[in-house]
Protein backbone atom coordinates (compact mmCIF):
# COMPACT_ATOMS: atom_id res chain seq x y z
CA UNK A 1 0.00 0.00 0.00
CA UNK A 2 1.78 3.84 -1.17
CA UNK A 3 1.25 6.16 1.27
CA UNK A 4 0.91 10.09 -0.35
CA UNK A 5 2.82 12.54 1.53
CA UNK A 6 0.59 15.70 2.90
CA UNK A 7 1.00 18.50 0.45
CA UNK A 8 0.16 21.91 2.11
CA UNK A 9 -2.33 24.18 0.73
CA UNK A 10 -1.61 27.28 -1.13
CA UNK A 11 -2.42 28.98 1.79
CA UNK A 12 -0.47 27.31 4.09
CA UNK A 13 2.71 27.45 2.58
CA UNK A 14 1.81 31.30 2.14
CA UNK A 15 1.63 31.23 5.98
CA UNK A 16 4.89 28.94 6.15
CA UNK A 17 6.72 31.86 4.11
CA UNK A 18 5.27 34.84 6.08
CA UNK A 19 6.44 33.31 9.21
CA UNK A 20 9.92 32.82 7.70
CA UNK A 21 9.75 36.41 6.32
CA UNK A 22 8.89 37.81 10.00
CA UNK A 23 11.42 35.43 11.84
CA UNK A 24 14.19 36.89 9.40
CA UNK A 25 12.93 40.13 10.02
CA UNK A 26 12.99 39.99 13.47
CA UNK A 27 16.42 38.97 13.82
CA UNK A 28 17.79 41.28 11.59
CA UNK A 29 16.40 44.12 13.63
CA UNK A 30 17.15 42.66 16.38
CA UNK A 31 21.26 42.27 15.26
CA UNK A 32 20.97 45.81 14.11
CA UNK A 33 19.55 47.45 17.16
CA UNK A 34 22.33 45.60 18.93
CA UNK A 35 25.01 46.72 17.01
CA UNK A 36 23.80 50.29 17.31
CA UNK A 37 23.49 50.14 20.94
CA UNK A 38 26.88 48.89 21.51
CA UNK A 39 28.47 51.67 18.87
CA UNK A 40 26.60 54.08 20.91
CA UNK A 41 27.88 52.60 24.39
CA UNK A 42 31.72 52.97 22.83
CA UNK A 43 31.33 56.19 21.54
CA UNK A 44 30.02 57.38 24.84
CA UNK A 45 32.88 55.46 26.90
CA UNK A 46 35.76 56.77 24.65
CA UNK A 47 34.50 59.95 24.74
CA UNK A 48 33.89 60.25 28.48
CA UNK A 49 36.36 62.37 31.00
CA UNK A 50 38.99 60.13 32.45
CA UNK A 51 39.22 57.47 29.48
CA UNK A 52 42.63 57.85 29.11
CA UNK A 53 43.38 56.99 32.70
CA UNK A 54 40.77 54.17 32.24
CA UNK A 55 42.36 52.41 29.03
CA UNK A 56 46.00 53.02 30.70
CA UNK A 57 44.70 51.31 34.37
CA UNK A 58 42.71 48.38 32.81
CA UNK A 59 43.05 47.87 29.16
CA UNK A 60 47.17 48.25 28.93
CA UNK A 61 48.62 44.70 27.78
CA UNK A 62 52.12 45.83 29.67
CA UNK A 63 50.17 45.98 32.93
CA UNK A 64 48.05 43.10 32.59
CA UNK A 65 51.05 41.19 31.61
CA UNK A 66 53.29 41.93 34.32
CA UNK A 67 50.54 41.14 37.01
CA UNK A 68 49.56 38.32 35.35
CA UNK A 69 51.56 35.58 37.56
CA UNK A 70 49.71 37.43 40.38
CA UNK A 71 46.60 37.08 39.28
CA UNK A 72 46.97 33.17 38.09
CA UNK A 73 48.27 32.48 41.75
CA UNK A 74 45.40 34.52 43.63
CA UNK A 75 43.23 31.87 41.19
CA UNK A 76 45.58 28.92 41.93
CA UNK A 77 44.62 29.79 45.52
CA UNK A 78 41.02 30.72 45.29
CA UNK A 79 40.49 27.17 43.65
CA UNK A 80 42.77 24.96 46.18
CA UNK A 81 40.36 26.78 48.93
CA UNK A 82 37.25 25.66 47.04
CA UNK A 83 38.75 21.74 47.20
CA UNK A 84 39.62 21.95 50.71
CA UNK A 85 36.40 23.54 51.38
CA UNK A 86 34.31 20.88 49.62
CA UNK A 87 36.04 18.16 50.79
CA UNK A 88 36.25 18.82 54.73
CA UNK A 89 32.33 19.74 54.32
CA UNK A 90 31.51 16.38 52.86
CA UNK A 91 33.49 15.08 55.85
CA UNK A 92 31.72 16.78 58.39
CA UNK A 93 28.61 15.71 56.89
CA UNK A 94 29.81 12.03 57.15
CA UNK A 95 30.97 12.09 60.66
CA UNK A 96 27.90 13.64 61.68
CA UNK A 97 26.11 10.49 60.01
CA UNK A 98 28.05 8.39 61.38
CA UNK A 99 27.56 9.51 64.79
CA UNK A 100 24.41 9.53 64.23
CA UNK A 101 24.04 5.69 62.98
CA UNK A 102 26.55 4.03 65.24
CA UNK A 103 26.09 6.11 68.46
CA UNK A 104 23.01 7.30 68.79
CA UNK A 105 24.61 11.06 69.15
CA UNK A 106 21.52 13.18 67.40
CA UNK A 107 22.87 16.51 68.78
CA UNK A 108 26.72 16.07 67.64
CA UNK A 109 25.89 14.44 64.63
CA UNK A 110 23.57 17.57 63.40
CA UNK A 111 25.59 20.33 64.55
CA UNK A 112 28.44 18.37 62.18
CA UNK A 113 25.96 18.70 59.63
CA UNK A 114 25.11 21.77 60.11
CA UNK A 115 28.61 22.95 59.57
CA UNK A 116 29.28 21.26 56.36
CA UNK A 117 26.28 23.29 55.40
CA UNK A 118 27.63 26.08 56.42
CA UNK A 119 31.00 25.36 54.92
CA UNK A 120 29.59 24.74 51.38
CA UNK A 121 26.06 25.29 51.40
CA UNK A 122 25.96 24.40 47.24
CA UNK A 123 27.04 21.05 47.67
CA UNK A 124 24.44 18.49 46.81
CA UNK A 125 25.83 15.91 48.50
CA UNK A 126 26.56 17.53 51.92
CA UNK A 127 22.58 18.52 51.46
CA UNK A 128 21.44 15.49 50.89
CA UNK A 129 23.22 13.76 54.41
CA UNK A 130 22.19 17.06 55.89
CA UNK A 131 18.81 16.42 54.80
CA UNK A 132 18.21 12.87 55.94
CA UNK A 133 19.75 13.31 59.32
CA UNK A 134 17.17 15.75 59.90
CA UNK A 135 14.76 13.54 59.01
CA UNK A 136 16.12 10.76 61.80
CA UNK A 137 16.97 13.28 64.29
CA UNK A 138 15.93 16.42 63.62
CA UNK A 139 13.97 19.49 62.21
CA UNK A 140 11.48 18.34 58.92
CA UNK A 141 11.20 21.74 57.62
CA UNK A 142 14.63 22.27 57.33
CA UNK A 143 14.64 18.73 55.64
CA UNK A 144 12.42 20.02 52.76
CA UNK A 145 14.35 23.36 52.98
CA UNK A 146 17.89 21.05 52.45
CA UNK A 147 16.48 18.73 49.68
CA UNK A 148 14.57 21.99 47.77
CA UNK A 149 18.27 23.65 47.77
CA UNK A 150 19.65 20.53 46.37
CA UNK A 151 16.96 20.06 43.75
CA UNK A 152 17.61 23.55 42.67
CA UNK A 153 21.27 23.73 41.97
CA UNK A 154 21.59 20.93 39.79
CA UNK A 155 17.23 20.69 38.35
CA UNK A 156 18.31 18.00 35.46
CA UNK A 157 20.40 15.76 37.76
CA UNK A 158 19.33 11.68 37.64
CA UNK A 159 19.39 11.34 40.74
CA UNK A 160 17.41 13.95 41.88
CA UNK A 161 14.20 11.01 43.04
CA UNK A 162 15.72 10.61 46.35
CA UNK A 163 16.11 14.63 47.24
CA UNK A 164 12.05 14.19 45.88
CA UNK A 165 11.75 11.34 48.51
CA UNK A 166 13.19 13.16 51.47
CA UNK A 167 10.39 15.70 50.65
CA UNK A 168 7.66 12.93 50.51
CA UNK A 169 9.33 11.17 53.92
CA UNK A 170 9.22 14.60 55.51
CA UNK A 171 5.35 15.23 54.90
CA UNK A 172 4.39 11.95 55.51
CA UNK A 173 6.26 12.29 59.23
CA UNK A 174 4.62 15.54 59.64
CA UNK A 175 1.70 13.87 58.98
CA UNK A 176 0.79 15.63 55.96
CA UNK A 177 -0.38 13.01 54.11
CA UNK A 178 -1.75 14.31 51.03
CA UNK A 179 1.85 16.49 50.19
CA UNK A 180 3.07 12.94 50.83
CA UNK A 181 1.49 11.38 48.04
CA UNK A 182 2.09 14.13 45.63
CA UNK A 183 5.83 14.43 46.34
CA UNK A 184 6.11 10.64 46.26
CA UNK A 185 4.68 10.15 43.14
CA UNK A 186 6.87 12.67 41.50
CA UNK A 187 9.55 10.44 43.01
CA UNK A 188 8.08 7.43 41.00
CA UNK A 189 8.22 10.00 37.74
CA UNK A 190 11.35 10.34 38.01
CA UNK A 191 12.27 7.05 38.93
CA UNK A 192 9.95 3.83 38.48
CA UNK A 193 12.42 1.41 40.32
CA UNK A 194 13.05 3.26 43.58
CA UNK A 195 11.06 1.39 45.98
CA UNK A 196 11.21 3.79 49.18
CA UNK A 197 9.03 5.97 46.72
CA UNK A 198 6.57 3.51 46.99
CA UNK A 199 6.37 2.42 50.39
CA UNK A 200 5.62 6.47 51.12
CA UNK A 201 2.65 6.40 48.16
CA UNK A 202 1.47 3.26 50.26
CA UNK A 203 1.33 4.40 54.01
CA UNK A 204 0.28 7.94 52.52
CA UNK A 205 -2.67 6.57 50.75
CA UNK A 206 -3.63 4.09 53.81
CA UNK A 207 -3.91 7.00 56.17
CA UNK A 208 -5.90 8.73 53.93
CA UNK A 209 -8.33 6.01 53.41
CA UNK A 210 -7.64 4.51 50.13
CA UNK A 211 -6.99 1.17 50.67
CA UNK A 212 -6.72 0.25 47.40
CA UNK A 213 -4.14 2.61 45.64
CA UNK A 214 -2.27 1.67 48.90
CA UNK A 215 -2.43 -1.54 48.69
CA UNK A 216 -1.15 -1.54 44.78
CA UNK A 217 1.69 0.98 45.80
CA UNK A 218 2.97 -1.74 48.29
CA UNK A 219 2.73 -4.73 46.03
CA UNK A 220 5.06 -2.72 43.18
CA UNK A 221 7.24 -2.34 45.95
CA UNK A 222 7.11 -5.65 47.16
CA UNK A 223 7.73 -6.92 43.73
CA UNK A 224 10.72 -4.26 43.29
CA UNK A 225 12.29 -6.31 46.39
CA UNK A 226 10.21 -8.52 48.18
CA UNK A 227 12.91 -9.17 50.69
CA UNK A 228 12.22 -5.55 52.28
CA UNK A 229 11.74 -5.57 55.94
CA UNK A 230 8.57 -3.36 56.21
CA UNK A 231 8.36 -3.57 60.33
CA UNK A 232 11.94 -3.16 61.04
CA UNK A 233 13.26 -0.18 63.44
CA UNK A 234 15.92 2.15 62.50
CA UNK A 235 18.26 2.64 65.73
CA UNK A 236 19.19 5.77 64.42
CA UNK A 237 15.82 7.29 64.67
CA UNK A 238 15.59 9.88 67.49
CA UNK A 239 11.77 9.81 67.11
CA UNK A 240 9.83 7.12 67.17
CA UNK A 241 6.63 8.01 66.63
CA UNK A 242 7.74 9.04 62.73
CA UNK A 243 8.69 5.10 62.00
CA UNK A 244 5.31 4.70 63.95
CA UNK A 245 3.11 6.11 61.24
CA UNK A 246 4.95 3.77 58.59
CA UNK A 247 4.06 0.90 60.97
CA UNK A 248 0.25 2.21 61.36
CA UNK A 249 0.11 2.02 57.83
CA UNK A 250 0.89 -1.11 57.02
CA UNK A 251 -1.34 -2.43 59.15
CA UNK A 252 -4.38 -0.10 57.87
CA UNK A 253 -3.55 -1.98 54.17
CA UNK A 254 -3.82 -5.28 56.40
CA UNK A 255 -0.55 -6.17 57.01
CA UNK A 256 0.47 -7.61 60.94
CA UNK A 257 3.70 -7.57 62.25
CA UNK A 258 5.95 -10.93 61.94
Amino acid sequence: MSVQLHQPSEIQRGRIAYRRRQTIRSVLLAALSTAVVGVALAIAVTGAPGWERVKESFFNPEVALRYLPDILEGLWLNIRLLVVCAVLALALAVLGWQRMLFRGEHDAGLELCERAVALNPYNRTVLDLAAVAHLFGGDLDTLIAYAMRAMALSPGAPDNYGCVTHVASAHLSARRFQESLVWAQRSIDLEPGYVYSYLFLAVANAHLGRVDEGLHALETALSIRPDLPLFHTNPASRFPDRRQIMIDGYRLLGLQPP
